[in-house]
């Protein structure tokens, strides 16, 4: 069982208050997530591709007469532009807003969308752009079809300095197979996908494979900074948001474990902890943490560095 953490409210308008509970007991990315560098404006950064996932639940959420589920694109479908999509999320400035945000986004043709060195890939929608689009934080985010109620994407790049070019959406329609292939996997009335997905639980390391084992106390110290319990159960967005990531590179360092492009990808995800708006508000609050966790992750990445082997260093 992979670690469970808090999910925020999953149903509700509002950010502090109503809407419904659930632990994530696992996450399951596509088995081709990674991390591709670029150069802009003479900076070496990281994008995502096949970037899509999926969370198990501690119990399942039923509909009522506030919560209402939205289908998924068919399977190799695309949104066709012009069209107006609908994109939810938390923010309308750089700090969160009390509710939940609605914006309709025009969608941009995949052309138009590469010519801005936006995309690398056709699994992906542009949709955006100008003065509306992505923020930081809005990841994971739905776009939807507001004819058809189906959701179309899901946010993955933007931010606010980069509002003012389409943003980058992961076309769901890509990985209908991908998301039925692992539902069919999961066993009735139990078990999550990504529990009975082979080579992919970073928790089932063999007792000699001391190397898979530090990587696992690596992260593990992390999690257990006292501080940054304190500051998860002030702030679920941020439990949600750090810990999805820290998950998500615990598994991509687990499966790329002595390959030539380890110590770059330990760089990377090092470099996207920091890129996270709510730890550093959160490193703000507390001068304890602003302290332990800036630490420990140094202390980790040096470990992990470590890993790639004397050629690396």
């Amino acid at each position: 069982m992979k670690r469970p953490f808090r999910l925020y409210k999953t149903i509700s308008i509002d950010r502090e208050s109503g809407g419904v509970d659930a632990n994530v007991t696992a996450i399951h990315q596509h088995p081709k997530y990674r991390l591709i560098p670029y150069v802009q404006d003479g900076k070496t950064l990281s994008k995502a591709v096949f970037d899509i996932g999926i969370l198990k639940l501690s119990n399942p959420i039923e509909s009522s007469d506030t919560i209402q589920f939205a289908t998924l694109a068919a399977s190799g479908s695309r949104p066709d532009p012009p069209a107006n999509k609908t994109k939810r999320g938390l923010h309308e400035k750089p700090e969160f807003a009390p509710q939940l945000l609605r914006v309709d986004l025009p969608v941009s043709d995949i052309k138009t969308c590469m010519d801005k060195d936006t995309a690398e890939d056709t699994d992906i929608i542009c949709a955006g752009g100008g003065t509306i689009g992505v923020m930081e934080g809005d990841s994971g985010s739905p776009l939807i079809d507001p004819k058809t109620r189906q959701v179309v994407g899901v946010a993955a790049r933007g931010g606010a300095l980069n509002i003012v070019n389409p943003q980058t959406f992961t076309n769901v329609g890509s990985y209908i197979d991908f998301i039925t292939e692992l539902l069919e996997k999961a066993p009735q009335g139990g078990s999550s996908p990504a529990e009975e997905t082979t080579g992919n639980n970073p928790t089932q390391a063999s007792p000699d494979d001391d190397e898979r084992g530090r990587i696992q106390r690596a992260f593990a110290l992390i999690r257990e900074i006292p501080k940054l319990q304190s500051a998860f159960n002030e702030d679920a967005l941020l439990k949600f948001q750090l810990g999805s990531k820290l998950q998500a590179a615990e598994e991509d360092l687990l499966a790329n474990l002595g390959e030539a492009d380890f110590r770059l990808r330990v760089e990377q995800h090092f470099a996207e902890f920091n890129k996270i708006p709510n730890v550093q508000f959160a490193m703000d609050k507390d001068e304890t943490l602003k302290t332990q966790l800036p630490l420990k992750l140094s202390e980790a990445k040096k470990d992990l560095l470590a890993l790639g082997g004397p050629a690396w260093k």
